[in-house]
């Protein structure tokens, strides 16, 4: 997969599908800084095409993948029962309890996962404890973006391309800017999320810059929420 500011995007550098809460995805066109489409609950993003978006989410004691029109958002398919373990329950699909690579290909999209059941803090777990925390399973498949159906696939195959694809976007950029939250590169664009605070308002939006001379190409605005500060003192 290739990996934009927390999310993913398509190869061609088109759309950008970035996580802006828990499981709440905007969809924004990068090459004009147009918001597509906003939904919430839809999981985490794994993988996307010109036109398919794919997510992982829980949902009860399992995981499905589902698929999204990238153009609307509207639902296209779900895919479920595709050798992610039962004990889905107990974990969630952040990045440190689910690995995924994903990659586009003419068969489809190659995922490969890797899932485990992270120990999150607290005291030391007993030794049978620990042995059932470390508990990992792997897998790959083939995913059709249009009709939900899986194949299995040899391991490593979507992790080598992913990694190929991921390795041309450059090395991970920092900016001085303490409201930018995440920052990436497409070409000669740099890109970066930015978090602030406006009439009590948290403001979420995406700049994209000229990399060469720093000038502003386009700014949108992702989401806007009510900030949970402390309540104004009554006079």
């Amino acid at each position: 997969m290739v990996t934009f500011l927390g999310g993913v995007r398509d190869t061609a550098g088109t759309h950008g599908f970035i996580p802006v809460g828990p499981d709440d995805v905007v969809a924004v066109d990068i090459t004009r800084g147009a918001v597509l489409w906003r939904r919430d609950g839809i999981g985490r993003p794994i993988a996307a095409t010109a036109s398919r978006l794919v997510t992982l989410v829980r949902e009860g004691e399992q995981f499905l993948l589902r698929i999204f029109a990238v153009a609307d958002g509207r639902d296209i398919a779900t895919a479920q029962d595709f050798g992610m373990p039962r004990w889905a329950a107990q974990i969630d699909t952040s990045s440190d309890a689910v690995v995924v690579d994903a990659v586009e290909t003419d068969e489809g999209i190659h995922i490969e996962w890797r899932i485990r059941r992270p120990y999150r803090g607290g005291p030391p777990p007993r030794r049978d404890v620990a042995e059932q925390v470390n508990d990992e399973m792997r897998g790959a498949l083939v995913l059709d973006p249009d009709t939900a159906r899986t194949n299995a696939a040899p391991s490593a195959r979507a992790r080598n391309a992913a990694f190929a694809t991921q390795a041309a976007t450059g090395e991970p950029h920092v900016s001085p800017d303490p409201g930018v939250v995440a920052l990436d590169r497409i070409g000669d664009r740099m890109f970066a999320l930015k978090v602030r605070s406006v009439d009590r308002k948290s403001v979420v939006t995406l700049e994209a810059r000229n990399a060469k001379d720093g000038s502003t190409v386009w700014e949108a605005t992702l989401v806007e929420r009510a900030s949970e500060g402390p309540a104004p003192l009554r006079r």
